[in-house]
């Protein structure tokens, strides 16, 4: 396996650096040349002398991988990319929490500052990607981005599954950083806060929800020891780490794809629909109070109520808040607070009948699956709405003060 992470890099890194010396575009391209050359220096210290997770040497190889990161920083910053705050505090706030509650109690004091810093340093690295619109350099920062997250979860929480997968998206994010290097151009971008490509954005949205409706099917469908009850039992029972004595069963796997898919579809519609809001002074707010919806949902997911149950309540907190400020922005109309009202007035009455026929244990649990049920269609709705009726006609937000 390490042999060819090395068959692998070197004949990129070669590759790249011929490519930009024969175009003599090696001023522009250098540091991304100088990002993929320092993933050699992690390679060395975490790949190839399997370095312990306390030691001086793992600390090493993530500083390598840090020096990548700040190349590539460089790189996207030349091109005026800057880092977009919502997409740096919706990583935060998923990650963070994670970190505090399953990987830093089992590394000593140095590795700890290392991984924290090395963590901000990778979200602000990812959304200047984002920031840049290139569909190329989304995929490698964000392969690597996953690839590091497997690597925790393999080394700091012994999770049996996750660490397989580790090679497979570092080696695609080194293809793909090769690829952006030397295609500059791509055909298309994705440029944050726009509305072009709205049908494709749309697609985006769509596919990411039924990904997650899938997930959440399938979860209930390999539910161990016995029958999951949809009536009975949370969302949230899916993702345990240990279910009816089975640890780390596939249910828990699709329940964390489900949330995540779920916050990748809003999060990429939220920066597009927040310039539809109809105080564009708060459009910041909306992109803001989507960040929080969507890192809220991945704190969910990555840490399960048997784990850590208050810190599990709180990634609710954080996705309840962050998902009621944005319907309060988007819909700022009397007839869909009406249409709003209405729902909830719907919601509270079917809640007390279920009380009073004595039926209370149904009540949360199903009004649970019906709120994540109808905010999901509201979001396509939504999105459909913006982009393919009224966000033809939108104007782009400039008014940020």
């Amino acid at each position: 396996m390490n042999l060819r992470i090395l068959a692998i890099t070197l004949p990129l890194l070669a590759a790249t650096l011929a490519v930009s010396l024969r175009r003599k575009s090696l001023q522009a391209d250098w540091t991304a040349i100088a990002g993929l050359a320092c993933t050699l220096i992690g390679d060395y210290f975490l790949a190839m002398n399997h370095a312990p997770r306390d030691s001086m040497q793992f600390i090493c190889g993530v500083g390598g991988f840090a020096l990548a990161h700040a190349c590539w920083m460089a790189h996207l910053l030349r091109g005026k990319h800057l880092p977009q705050l919502p997409v740096v505090l919706g990583l935060l706030v998923a990650l963070l929490p994670y970190l505090h509650v399953r990987v830093l109690p089992n590394a000593v004091r140095p590795v700890r500052v290392a991984i924290v810093l090395y963590t901000i340093l990778s979200c602000a690295s990812l959304a200047c990607a984002v920031a840049s619109g290139k569909p190329l350099w989304m995929i490698a920062i964000g392969a690597l981005f996953v690839s590091d997250f497997f690597i925790s979860a393999g080394t700091f929480t012994d999770d049996p599954l996750l660490g397989r997968y580790v090679v497979r998206f570092y080696l695609l994010a080194l293809v793909a950083t090769a690829v952006a290097t030397i295609f500059p151009k791509p055909a298309f971008k994705l440029p944050y806060n726009s509305l072009n490509n709205k049908k494709l954005i749309l697609i985006f949205v769509a596919l990411s929800y039924l990904l997650s409706v899938s997930c959440f099917v399938g979860a209930m469908v390999r539910f161990p020891g016995g029958r999951y009850d949809f009536f009975h039992q949370m969302l949230s029972h899916l993702g345990r780490r240990t279910v009816n004595g089975e640890a780390y069963p596939t249910c828990h796997y699709l329940f964390v794809l489900a949330m995540t898919s779920s916050a990748l579809a809003f999060a990429i519609a939220t920066p597009q629909l927040a310039r539809l809001v109809r105080w564009r002074r708060l459009s910041w707010l909306a992109e803001l109070a989507g960040a929080l919806f969507a890192g809220g949902l991945v704190m969910i997911a990555l840490l399960p109520e048997d784990i850590d149950g208050a810190w599990h309540c709180h990634g609710c907190d954080v996705a309840s808040l962050g998902g009621a400020l944005f319907i309060v922005l988007l819909w700022p109309r009397r007839r869909e607070w009406l249409l709003v009202g209405e729902i909830l007035c719907v919601a509270t009455a079917f809640a007390v009948c279920l009380k009073l026929r004595g039926a209370g244990r149904l009540a949360i649990p199903t009004l649970q699956k019906a709120l994540v049920g109808s905010f999901m269609l509201w979001g396509i709705w939504q999105c459909a709405k913006a982009f393919l009726g009224e966000g033809r006609a939108a104007k782009p937000t400039t008014d940020r003060h």
